[in-house]
């Protein structure tokens, strides 16, 4: 799962399945009631290039992302292990590098992070998506679980 927006999706070349919510659902339920866990990724602040010249770029909205987290919460309901966010960030040599670069407001000495807000736009800043990013970590899995996952440095998940 990466997204609840199949706009975001679509425009970033990713398969709509994964936006099918109620299905999701299912899946995971499926999953958790046979002792398989599911760990969810969500992607967060897309930022794509138009679609064809003279149209606009497609930038991820925070109502949108605001979807995205209440899709979370939705699957941890549903039985989901842990909900991990992660920022949308341009890498050096990628297909989206030469669009996304445009975008860039600070870079991080440890590398590009997917944990760390690198880009901006006129809708919403590097510190948005951040605080989006913790939102989704703390209303999906409950502060304690948070803190799990600092103090393990990993998701807590049992093996």
């Amino acid at each position: 799962m990466e997204s609840a927006n199949e706009d975001s999706l679509v425009e970033s070349g990713k398969p709509r399945l994964n936006a099918f919510q109620k299905a999701t659902g299912e899946i995971v339920e499926m999953f958790t009631e046979y002792g398989i866990q599911v760990t969810g990724g969500f992607m967060l602040g897309f930022v794509n290039p138009p679609e064809r010249p003279g149209d606009k770029p497609y930038i991820e909205s925070l109502e949108q992302i605001e979807k995205t987290i209440d899709y979370a919460v939705t699957l941890m309901g549903h039985g989901m292990a842990y909900a991990n966010p992660f920022i949308v960030t341009p890498l050096p040599g990628t297909k989206m590098w030469d669009f996304q670069k445009d975008y860039v407001v600070r870079h991080y000495d440890n590398g590009w992070s997917h944990e760390k807000g690198t880009m901006a736009t006129d809708q919403w800043s590097a510190e948005d998506i951040e605080r989006m990013r913790l939102e989704l970590l703390v209303r999906a899995n409950g502060a304690d679980r948070v803190t799990e996952m600092v103090r393990r440095g990993t998701w807590p998940v049992d093996a």
